[in-house]
């Protein structure tokens, strides 16, 4: 690895807000990349270029300091990374005072460089995986051979792996990532990747040889709805198990508790029917369910989320039972479906998960 003079930039910045001295670092030709008098920068400093050729620590004081044109007194460390040298950190000062302020900086700076190395790092992979995802869940995948090749460099991709996409979407969910991550470690531990995929979703895959409902249906996530895919093999079932969740979120608004897919297998399938079919099948029905009154239609509603039980719906809306029967009748009677009757009733079920 190079030292940049972006890196050695922030090296020093975060650093002079605690350290009372000049700090200088410079590259492996001996050149002051950074420093915090901006004015020496692209300087040649000479006691930087002893330390590299020694490999060791330069210490330049009053007695030496004619040997070395354009240094002041102080320390000049060498900086190492992946045991190989990279450049010299310096501080200004009498020698005394500042050498084992330099000891313990050495350590603090190589190990800063590193951190911002691998924080660098992984957000280079980072982008390249939402890169990658934005191809691999596009609605249209152009090149399958590309995605799928490009996927193994970032997915290590085992024989008979099975994965299961996990949607969170929510407004700012992309901002609240390290914290839904740390929510669903605790529930599956098995993450192989999780990313900001949208600025209002984020994207979570998981990967387990025999993946666990009743581990999925812990995840509890405040503020935001959870979509969870299907199970499906490879690269390409990634994608299916996107989709699958996709179109759940469609459909469930509730927040917290996840759908799974497993549980809206019949919204899953109905969704498929077109609605121009729809809209010309259930011509007369659709007109007139649409000019019911929102009472009746939230007393729908209600019986179907109530399996059909008369005595739990009126207890739910708080009407009598004798006022509920009367409302489905009146239903029957303005729309020509009986919600008492098993063909008609999922007729019902369906206009109303199409929005009419």
């Amino acid at each position: 690895m190079n030292l940049t003079q972006h890196l050695a930039e922030e090296v020093i910045r975060r650093l002079e807000k605690n350290i009372p001295f000049a700090m200088n670092m410079m590259d492996k030709r001996g050149m002051m990349i950074a420093s915090t008098n901006p004015n020496r920068v692209g300087d040649i400093h000479s006691g930087a270029q002893e330390v590299i050729q020694r490999l060791e620590t330069v210490i330049i004081d009053e007695n030496n300091q004619h040997q070395f044109p354009n240094t002041k007194k102080g320390v000049n460390v060498p900086l190492y990374f992946d045991d190989k040298i990279i450049g010299v950190f310096g501080i200004t000062g009498e020698p005394e005072e500042v050498l084992p302020i330099a000891k313990v900086l050495k350590v603090t700076v190589e190990i800063m460089i590193e951190q911002i190395f691998q924080e660098r790092e992984q957000f280079h992979s980072e982008q390249m995986l939402q890169h990658w995802l934005q191809k691999l869940f596009h609605p249209l995948l152009v090149n399958e051979e590309e995605v799928v090749e490009d996927g193994k460099w970032l997915i290590p991709e085992e024989e008979a792996a099975r994965y299961q996409i996990v949607l969170i979407q929510g407004e700012g969910a992309s901002f609240h990532l390290r914290d839904i991550e740390r929510q669903i470690a605790r529930a599956c531990p098995d993450i192989l990747f999780i990313t900001a995929f949208q600025k209002d979703e984020v994207v979570l895959c998981l990967k387990q040889e025999e993946p666990s409902m009743n581990q999925v249906r812990k995840l509890s996530i405040a503020d935001f709805s959870v979509a969870v895919g299907t199970k499906e093999l490879g690269i390409l079932g990634m994608r299916k198990s996107y989709m699958y969740a996709k179109q759940l979120l469609t459909d469930v608004k509730e927040k917290g508790n996840p759908a799974l897919v497993e549980d809206y297998k019949l919204e899953i399938v109905t969704a498929h029917i077109p609605r121009e079919e729809m809209t010309h099948v259930f011509a007369d029905e659709i007109k007139a369910l649409n000019q019911l009154q929102e009472e009746y239609r939230h007393t729908l509603k209600m019986y179907i989320r109530q399996h059909f039980q008369l005595s739990s719906t009126a207890k739910a809306l708080h009407i009598h039972r004798n006022t509920l029967n009367y409302r489905l009748e009146m239903i029957e009677k303005k729309v020509g479906l009986s919600p008492k009757n098993a063909r008609d009733i999922f007729s019902l079920w369906l206009l109303l998960q199409h929005g009419t």
